[in-house]
């Protein structure tokens, strides 16, 4: 987790959601804040070191002290009404965004695909979403399909549900066919990605 402070961060206008571009070198990368508390002047994002991109070596070797530049926040993913039971499905990279979510809809669940259950669960032990349900990444993706299934069980248990995806173009895209295919209302189904399992090869490359 990463906590910037400053008096700019008490004069911005920001809503769940929102993200905000930093300055890394000559290029900016957007992030989604976990929370922005203007009466502090306080900032915080969790962000996935994942190999060696220039996101996850920025974060990684960030030191105390050191003067971050930010953009204004800028609209990213639409959220449903406040009062709205809400199924959230991503993967480490969206841990900030289900947070940002979960303080707005506090009616809300989550669902995420991760590498490692036993990580993933001491990341989100103390961030308020620690009764999250954890789906181990499978080769092929067959995990998908078990977890598509899943979320088609929890909405059916809600009586006007909304569903937001995030994270990987790939997973993301495949979800929501099946969710569709299962006569989702497409309007009550939000996307949005993160990256795509090119980014992921080249990291690993």
């Amino acid at each position: 987790m990463i906590e910037l402070q400053g008096d700019r961060l008490r004069e911005i206008i920001w809503s769940p959601g929102e993200k905000m571009k930093v300055l890394i070198g000559k290029f900016h990368r957007s992030y989604t804040p976990m929370v922005v508390d203007k009466e502090s002047g306080k900032m915080q994002f969790l962000i996935h070191l994942h190999g060696n991109g220039q996101g996850a070596n920025w974060a990684r070797n960030l030191k105390i002290g050191v003067e971050v530049r930010l953009t204004d926040p800028k609209p990213s993913l639409k959220l449903p009404p406040k009062e709205s039971e809400v199924i959230f499905f991503g993967d480490e990279t969206t841990f900030g965004a289900a947070c940002a979510v979960q303080s707005f809809c506090r009616n809300s669940k989550q669902l995420f695909e991760v590498a490692s259950i036993e990580e993933g669960k001491k990341v989100l032990l103390h961030r308020a979403l620690s009764e999250a349900q954890l789906v181990i990444k499978e080769d092929g993706d067959a995990h998908l399909e078990k977890i598509g299934k899943q979320i088609l069980t929890m909405v059916a248990n809600c009586r006007n549900p909304q569903v937001i995806l995030m994270g990987k173009k790939e997973s993301v895209s495949q979800v929501q066919k099946l969710l569709l295919t299962q006569d989702f209302p497409s309007e009550n189904c939000r996307t949005k990605s993160h990256w795509t399992s090119k980014q992921e090869r080249k990291v690993q490359e």
